[in-house]
């Protein structure tokens, strides 16, 4: 669209009667133009006086001057099978397969990741549950003796868990907050180190709050287990032995 061609050539204008947008029209003595965008500036030409309508789309690549070679193309016909048997003619066609086909792949390769995702949930969540009990049950073995001296002077079971089991809570937390950066990061490293199908991050929060109810929970569960154990304390066991 060159501005000398035009008989009459004006940018839209916005809600405040501003002409302040990227998108122009141009007019010639046969052609009616429309520009818009940015970046990727996309051009509508329509012929006047004839009914044909051509678009011409330029990305921000190719509007560098940098090199662009297609790999693939897709294509309509009103009769696929006569497409299908004259695309095996061509020599710069390496193969080609219908929209179901390739709807279909993608599926079946989906599928088969969602599978590996569920598993590392399921060992992820199983591991996270051995950590948050085992350090809580050596915490409660450690501190043994100081729980016992505890009972001794007179503070109550209650008083005595909320001391020790929210230490379990606090390295949940903890965790929480340093895991969810670490996973976000490796899932972004997942992704780009995937090069046979082009895929795109889509972390919802929906997904990070329930991650974290659950580790919660388990942390809660563990605190139970533990809670549990106290009430077994031997006191005078536990003063006599030796450190």
């Amino acid at each position: 669209m060159k501005r000398e061609n035009m008989i009459w050539s004006e940018r839209k204008r916005n809600a405040l009667g501003l002409p302040w947008t990227f998108t122009v029209y141009g007019l010639a003595e046969d052609r009616l133009f429309v520009k818009s965008g940015v970046l990727t500036v996309h051009e509508d030409e329509v012929r006047l006086y004839r009914i044909l309508d051509l678009t011409l789309s330029r990305s921000l690549w190719r509007g560098l001057g940098l090199a662009y070679t297609p790999t693939a193309a897709y294509l309509t016909s009103d009769g696929p099978e006569a497409l299908a048997a004259r695309l095996g003619d061509y020599d710069f066609v390496d193969a080609w397969q219908t929209r179901q086909a390739a709807t279909a792949a993608a599926v079946e390769r989906l599928s088969s990741m969602s599978m590996v995702v569920y598993i590392l949930i399921l060992f992820g969540g199983g591991l996270a549950c051995i950590v948050i009990y085992n350090l809580g049950i050596m915490s409660f073995f450690e501190q043994l003796r100081s729980l016992a001296t505890l009972m001794v002077l007179g503070f109550y079971e209650k008083e005595i868990k909320t001391l020790q089991l929210s230490e379990n809570i606090i390295f949940a937390v903890c965790g929480i907050l340093l895991g969810i950066p670490l996973g976000v990061s490796l899932n972004r490293m997942i992704l780009v180190s995937i090069t046979t199908m082009p895929l795109m991050e889509a972390t919802r929060p929906a997904s990070l709050a329930l991650s974290c109810a659950v580790t919660l929970l388990f942390a809660l569960a563990v605190n139970v287990v533990i809670g549990r154990k106290m009430r077994e304390i031997d006191m005078l066991g536990a003063l006599k032995s030796v450190e």
